[in-house]
């Protein structure tokens, strides 16, 4: 019995060691998306860096699998600082590393987030095409539960928008704000896929989903409310000159009318 319970007490310490070095992880890969953020490049990758020599320090065979849970956080700031530095060919070899590590971990939150952030960077490449395919993969495991918050919790890199989807330091938790705040992100960025591909009215669409998620966790999405408008006020504008263009100019302004009414 005392055997048993000593192990069981030194198990538990192992676990709280790792869980604490995992905590530190999290929080370097917070700094280095901060100062990517303001552009202090040089000093991101040398948080980065510090990042990826603290997984050492996470036993490969952690409960959870908590070293490749790390490890795909790091590759996912990794993947912001190249997207930040305008390296997108550079960026998508560690986004996608990314996604395939939380997917095999059965993480659906953090492999969504990832998918957010790998439709930005295929953005950049103008490969447009498969970023909307990583944002409709989004939305289906919407569709599909992946997202329940009960299944795992969400560690590290965010994903909401900025840079349609960069990463921030969220932390362990998983509120369902900041889930309604992942998928209003994703409708977002539909949107602005759309309107890059002349899709006026499915943008509009699109725009307006993310407001009204928007608007479900306000207290989450404060910080992104305004990017959200601009991008709806921007779809309606081009919804209504494609009218001016096929319609009379009293046909438009009716049409404008009942546009804002619609989605404003």
């Amino acid at each position: 019995g005392a055997i048993e319970s000593l192990l069981s007490t030194q198990d538990h310490a192992e676990d709280v060691r790792q869980g604490l070095w995992g905590q530190l992880v999290l929080s370097c890969n917070g700094f280095a998306v901060r100062l990517v953020e303001r552009r202090r490049y040089a000093d991101a990758l040398e948080t980065l860096a510090k990042s990826e020599s603290l997984l050492e320090c996470l036993s490969p065979v952690s409960e959870g699998g908590r070293r490749e849970e790390m490890a795909a956080h790091v590759k996912d700031a990794y993947a912001h600082y190249y997207a930040a530095r305008g390296k997108p060919s550079a960026a998508l070899q560690y986004v996608r590393s990314a996604v395939n590590a939380h997917r095999r971990r059965g993480d659906g939150p953090n492999s969504a987030r990832c998918l957010l952030h790998k439709a930005y960077v295929l953005c950049q490449l103008s490969r447009y095409g498969e970023s909307m395919e990583c944002l409709r993969r989004v939305l289906g495991m919407v569709q599909d539960g992946s997202l329940d918050p009960g299944r795992r919790r969400i560690g590290g890199n965010g994903g909401a928008p900025g840079s349609p989807g960069s990463p921030d330091e969220e932390g362990y938790a998983a509120p369902d704000s900041q889930l309604v705040l992942l998928v209003s992100v994703a409708y977002h960025n539909v949107a602005v896929l759309q309107l890059l591909l002349g899709h006026t009215g499915d943008a509009c669409l699109s725009s307006q989903n993310a407001r009204r998620l928007a608007r479900l966790c306000l207290g989450a999405s404060g910080r992104y409310i305004s990017s959200f408008e601009s991008t709806h006020r921007r779809a309606l504008g081009d919804l209504a000159a494609v009218l001016r263009r096929r319609q009379t100019d009293e046909q438009a302004a009716v049409f404008r009318r009942l546009i804002d009414d619609l989605f404003g």
